[in-house]
């Protein structure tokens, strides 16, 4: 006879369908949990792509355009299914309002936190509601998570800073091992960059620095754009045809003008982009896959990090890392990325944290090294890949799987009544649950 009782976890974060950071733990977590005996329930937010028809093994809830972060539908949710657990993955002036909503209703939490940089989180967050600047007690409003777990050491130590002890772990992201694997580099060469890469000789003298990110200040385009501007001014480069290959949206409301930068930059002819669009539609994981493997390095110069997905993507595709020595990016890939050092930081207003200032010379020397160690003999090039896989290893699903689910055990989540699952959150139903964000944070705080 089937049991009465399950324990459910309600996953509330990125729609799963999309290609976001937040979308691939989400799914991530979602089909860990479904495929070792939890029931899961995902509460899309954040997407473009109403329509999508993707199946997935877990229940996926409608998402509601006109409720983009599920202030509204949350709580009906809650209501209808009262899970276990309730997690939550995304940023703070986005979804921390889930924790208070969950204790009203004497539902578990957990906040599977990004911290981006140093000296975060403030006492007061400043959120602009309809025009007007108001600030959000942290402490508060994070005291209503039962668990807060970080990407990192380093997110860890930060929230521990202001609040000693309540983060009490930390979780690495997962990478789909399975998927990102070395391939031959010729042959996806050949797919990608037919133009450039006509001949086993072509591709010899050929050296690719790869980019994958949105187009925006946070993630470094223009320290990447500039360092590459410079490396190919340097003598020690002849016979070397140097391009760069970015994964990116060049008309991103929120990045630079791609196509007069590489103008201005001189680097004409030198930039291949493949087109996303708005940070979240993109290559699927299999296409990626030949991406990175296309790449003879991954350059990832960003001022802030939440993790540095793509470094450990591109790790286990046996493709070399260059990225920022700052933040979660600082403590990946130890000994095996070359990391570039920080100048110093700044503290940026609109994100509570300090962003890294870099040295364009320093990345361009680093390329440099790079294009220059291309020439090694084959033994200690297929070492080094090796390395690089045997490291990405460590988070794979597998594995990281396994402390997630180590980690709700430790939780000792109740078991609740099993439902009927069909779809929730209609307009008329979403209408009684008409608040603002902001005073979701702030309701019962008082």
């Amino acid at each position: 006879m089937p049991k009465d009782t399950i324990k459910r976890i309600l996953i509330v974060t990125d729609c799963p369908t999309l290609n976001t950071g937040y979308a691939r733990v989400g799914r991530f977590l979602a089909n860990t949990f479904q495929d070792n005996g939890y029931e899961v329930i995902y509460l899309p937010c954040n997407t473009t792509d109403v329509n999508n028809d993707t199946e997935f093994n877990f229940h996926l809830e409608t998402f509601d355009v006109s409720n983009k972060y599920c202030v509204n539908s949350l709580p009906i949710a809650l209501d209808k299914y009262t899970p276990s657990l309730v997690i939550t993955i995304g940023d703070f002036n986005n979804v921390a309002y889930v924790g208070n909503t969950c204790k009203a209703k004497n539902i578990k939490s957990l906040y599977y936190f990004p911290i981006e940089g140093e000296n975060y989180p403030p006492e007061k967050i400043y959120v602009k509601t309809n025009g007007h600047v108001q600030s959000i007690d942290f402490k508060l409003v994070l005291l209503k998570f039962d668990y807060v777990i970080t990407y990192s050491k380093f997110g860890q130590t930060q929230i521990n800073k202001l609040m000693p002890g309540l983060v009490q772990d930390y979780v690495y992201h997962a990478v789909d091992t399975k998927t990102f694997r070395p391939l031959d580099r010729y042959l996806c060469r050949q797919t990608l960059l037919p133009s450039i890469v006509t001949s086993p000789e072509a591709n010899s003298g050929t050296f690719i620095i790869g980019g994958v990110f949105r187009n925006m200040v946070r993630k470094g385009v223009d320290y990447f754009l500039k360092s590459v501007s410079r490396l190919l001014k340097d003598d020690l480069i002849v016979g070397k045809d140097i391009y760069a290959f970015l994964v990116t949206d060049p008309y991103d409301t929120k990045g630079y003008n791609l196509e007069k930068m590489i103008k201005d930059y001189d680097l004409t002819g030198r930039v291949i982009i493949l087109p996303t669009t708005g940070g979240k539609d993109g290559p699927t994981d299999d296409q990626m896959c030949e991406i990175y493997n296309s790449f003879d390095i991954l350059l990832a110069p960003s001022r802030a990090e939440g993790f540095g997905l793509v470094a450990v993507e591109a790790a286990a595709c046996g493709t070399n890392v260059i990225t920022t020595n700052y933040a979660t990016p600082g403590e990946l890939g130890k000994g095996l990325f070359k990391h570039i050092p920080v100048l110093h930081t700044e503290p940026i207003h609109t994100t509570n944290c300090d962003w890294a200032v870099l040295d364009i010379e320093k990345i361009s020397d680093l390329l440099l090294g790079a294009v220059l160690d291309q020439d090694v003999v084959e033994p200690v090039g297929e070492r080094t890949r090796e390395a690089l896989v045997e490291y990405a290893d460590s988070f794979s699903e597998k594995h990281i799987g396994r402390e997630w689910l180590g980690l709700l055990e430790m939780c000792d989540l109740p078991e609740v009544a099993q439902v009927k699952i069909e779809s929730v959150s209609s307009e008329s139903e979403a209408e009684s649950y008409q608040t603002t964000q902001l005073n979701s944070y702030l309701d019962s705080l008082d």
